[in-house]
């Protein structure tokens, strides 16, 4: 098993230009279209050049290389897909209630608050202050816990924490994480024990994980430097954060962000809309403390019920790519001239393709999903500049491609 440190998501131009460097001093002079596969021996190799227990769709990647146009470019690992692969009909997992409220919970028999359809709340409070919140998913497959006494002390260092999928790759203005979390142990515990820990939890509650598993550790020393550094940058946020004289050993935690599978195969953590009713990807983002856990994220937890129909002929991550330029030449197009001002002087560059699993609806039945096989492309169309500390970062959309009917998700 490994870790990606928490400097490793920081996905500025300098490394990202290291990378694609790499990849093209690999593969030689380039064509119109260039592979060139992983040597893979044990497991395989994921787009970060970390190693794992081999799934049984995805063996092993290759370097995809292809200028489709003057604002399109292919230039991305990929897996390698191993046919058939089937799509499988699914459904929530039914958590125990008692059960999780006694495995989080530090209040003894709390009661529901509220429920609005979709979740059930509970909420804890010492006095007036709140100290604990949890919410269970009523037809299943989610579970938020937050023990706000713990997070209420470290709120300023990790306000801008998203889901791993997000974190690095993220559309919305938030740069990549700091680098001044250095560590990738801390004291109270290593990192190989807490994802011991947090795996044994979640192999109780019934949800399978990939091996492979991001680890952020959030060390004192990390969050006194980038709490000085934004309060100089910015002491209107002042007021606005918990801000600590000193944080100490107790204030240290971990960041563990699991990869739900079915089969070997990642399940996305893209949602997708359809019509009235939102379907969520999973998502498993725990926090762990010498308390604990302290803080749950789970989302789209899914089991498999069965297989619906085995397919021979999936798309391949080539002809995934051409479904991409076809999406993305439409909206090159539609802009016309001003599409350099769009990009800001730049391309749609694919930089990374995964093969997962995509939540769909298939039915009104809230309790049913199909699991169709498809393509995550990460397309990279812009950069940013992070107000605190300078460095470049890329922006990027996820675009997911159906792998059965080639259609954009």
């Amino acid at each position: 098993m490994t870790y990606r440190r928490t400097q490793r998501l920081a996905v500025a131009v300098i490394v990202l230009a290291l990378i694609l460097i790499s990849a093209v001093t690999g593969c030689g002079q380039k064509t119109s279209l260039d592979v060139e596969q992983s040597s893979v021996t044990d497991g395989y190799i994921d787009f970060d050049g970390f190693t794992g227990e081999s799934p049984s769709a995805a063996e092993a990647t290759k370097h995809l290389y292809k200028e489709y146009s003057e604002y399109f470019l292919l230039d991305a690992d990929a897996d390698l897909i191993s046919e058939p692969v089937d799509s499988l009909y699914a459904a929530p997992v039914k958590f125990d209630t008692a059960a999780v409220i006694e495995m989080f919970m530090q209040a003894e028999n709390p009661t529901p608050e509220t429920s609005d359809g979709i979740e059930v709340y509970y909420n804890v409070y010492d006095g007036e202050e709140h100290i604990e919140h949890m919410s269970i998913g009523v037809n299943g497959g989610s579970i938020i816990y937050r023990n706000i006494g713990f997070t209420k002390g470290v709120k300023f260092p990790t306000e801008n924490f998203v889901t791993q999928k997000d974190y690095a790759f993220s559309n919305n203005g938030n740069p990549p994480y700091p680098t001044v979390y250095k560590q990738e142990n801390l004291r109270f515990m290593s990192a190989q024990n807490a994802v011991n820990e947090v795996r044994g939890i979640l192999t109780q509650l019934e949800i399978v994980t990939l091996e492979d598993v991001d680890v952020f550790a959030i060390d004192r020393a990390g969050m006194q430097a980038h709490q000085a550094v934004m309060m100089e940058k910015d002491p209107s946020i002042i007021g606005f954060y918990n801000i600590k004289d000193q944080f100490t050993e107790d204030d240290e935690f971990y960041i563990l962000c699991f990869t739900a599978e079915c089969g070997g195969i990642p399940v996305s953590s893209i949602g997708n809309q359809m019509n009235d009713r939102y379907i969520s990807g999973s998502e498993i983002t725990v926090y762990y403390s010498k308390q604990g856990i302290v803080n749950l994220y789970l989302s789209g937890i899914y089991t498999s019920q069965r297989s619906v129909e085995s397919h021979e002929d999936i798309l391949t991550a080539e002809e995934a790519a051409d479904a991409a330029f076809g999406h993305y030449n439409r909206i090159i197009n539609d802009f016309g001239d001003s599409i350099d001002e769009w990009l800001n002087g730049g391309k749609y560059v694919v930089i990374k393709m995964e093969f997962v699993y995509a939540p769909t609806a298939y039915s009104e039945n809230r309790d049913e999903v199909l699991l169709v096989p498809a393509w995550e492309l990460t397309v990279k169309w812009h950069t940013l500049t992070d107000r605190y500390y300078g460095n470049e970062y890329d922006i990027c959309d996820v675009l997911t491609v159906n792998a059965v009917t080639g259609e954009i998700m």
